[in-house]
């Protein structure tokens, strides 16, 4: 359906195109058809810009669209289509929702297949393809813009995340959002999102896998790739387009070969780990069933958020900060007081942590985890009392994070198992089968 524009923002839109060529964006926001074109802006569009305080914002927008005041007479930078501008312009301003796409690079990723989900896919770009993303014409016409080497960049696997979220109409709302919380000054989420949370979520998916048993060397090392940063993009023009970090914040390593011609030379190749992951490893932690069951889990509370924060700090903490994110992931799913009196009293010479431990051999069916778990939990009580403790060895750092996969795993399948599962019914029912497991020697 196409839009109609009104005859008054045209023609305010207009007035600014008509301005001289090369003026200064003091100049231009002190212009009166600048402040006409604002308040004719608040008067027909969904955005309220309200103010002189946030007329940068609308600038930024007009600059990015190519408006010819903002360039040297004849610049190529400069749009040459009043109307098609002008439609460009009163399309930005009447957008409820805005588009986010999040590069993520896998530094150091081994041989990791290309997968796509619903709202993210592994993949690589060509050259090409992260110049529309990265050089596009819009970001050229930003002062100061740097054009982003996408030759070195293009050597790299991605994660990218899509995510659409609602527009508020206020600008001081959409673009100042700490704005909201000035009531409660010093208040700390305890589960705040490093990255955007869309990303954090895509993180926590892909780290379901049992990455550490497809590791190929002997270093405790699990990971198959870093994410040192994620740069966004928006399709709201009137949002400030950060420029993506250089290629060389990323790991290279100084390759040689040799040409018959001219003998040996050198040259750069990303750094990478000794993964070397199959499709058909990888696909059943992202099939659509799987899917179904996760969101079944996460929805139930079986899955809470502190166990999906403290997953996704693990994967980007490294040392004793993963080793203890990752004993709190399943401290966090199984970990609580039994809803079921009669039960906790009848057990209540297992305490809290032998609770949990009972549970989590009842969950993945193995009362050999009861052991493990001694270990993992006595070096966590001796590092958190302030006891005497040397160093956690890399075995145990590799077993809290397999046992907080698999503790995450086993309860996407019990969700889908037994569909409706509530938290505390799913509690106490691991508790019995862990205590008939370990005490009676049934299964």
């Amino acid at each position: 359906m196409t839009t109609t524009i009104p005859d008054e923002f045209i023609a305010a839109f207009n007035r600014v195109w008509l301005l001289p060529a090369g003026m200064d964006h003091n100049a231009i926001l002190n212009s009166h058809e600048f402040l006409h074109l604002r308040n004719t802006s608040d008067k027909h569009c969904h955005a309220q810009i309200e103010g002189n305080f946030f007329d940068p914002f609308l600038l930024r927008g007009l600059h990015k669209l190519g408006v010819p005041c903002f360039f040297t007479a004849g610049s190529p930078l400069a749009a040459a289509d009043m109307s098609e501008t002008a439609a460009q312009c009163y399309g930005a301003l009447m957008k409820r929702h805005e588009q986010h796409i999040y590069l993520c690079p896998l530094d150091c990723a081994g041989c990791i297949p290309q997968i796509e989900t619903a709202n993210w896919s592994i993949r690589r770009f060509s050259k090409n393809e992260l110049d529309e993303l990265l050089n596009s014409l819009p970001l050229q016409r930003v002062p100061g813009n740097v054009s982003a080497d996408t030759a070195r960049l293009s050597q790299f696997l991605w994660l990218v995340v899509r995510h659409v979220e609602e527009m508020r109409a206020d600008f001081a709302e959409r673009y100042w959002p700490w704005n909201a919380n000035r009531d409660h000054p010093g208040a700390v989420s305890p589960y705040k999102f490093i990255h955007p949370e869309a990303v954090e979520s895509a993180i926590f998916s892909l780290m379901l896998a049992p990455w550490e048993e497809w590791q190929h060397n002997e270093e405790y090392y699990w990971r198959p790739f870093n994410i040192p940063w994620v740069h966004t993009l928006s399709d709201d023009i009137f949002r400030q387009q950060l420029p993506i970090p250089s290629a060389a914040t990323l790991s290279w390593v100084l390759c040689s070969y040799h040409d018959e011609n001219v003998g040996w030379d050198e040259y750069e190749a990303p750094h990478e780990y000794a993964y070397s992951v199959t499709c058909d490893q990888l696909m059943p932690f992202f099939d659509p069933q799987f899917c179904n069951q996760l969101e079944a889990a996460v929805t139930s509370g079986l899955i809470n958020v502190a166990a999906r924060h403290q997953f996704v700090k693990a994967f980007m903490s490294d040392g004793v900060d993963e080793f203890l994110a990752h004993v709190v992931v399943i401290d966090a799913c199984i970990g609580e007081t039994s809803a079921d009196k009669a039960m906790e009293k009848h057990l209540r010479r297992l305490q809290s942590t032998g609770r949990l431990k009972y549970r989590l051999a009842g969950l993945l069916n193995d009362a050999s985890v009861k052991e493990s778990m001694n270990v993992i939990y006595n070096a966590r009580s001796d590092y958190v009392h302030g006891n005497a403790l040397e160093e956690i060895p890399g075995e145990h750092i590799l077993q809290a994070r397999s046992l907080a996969q698999k503790t995450l795993n086993a309860i996407v399948t019990e969700a889908g198992r037994s569909p409706g599962l509530v938290r505390e019914a799913f509690l106490d029912d691991i508790l019995r089968r862990g205590w008939n497991l370990i005490e009676s020697g049934c299964s």
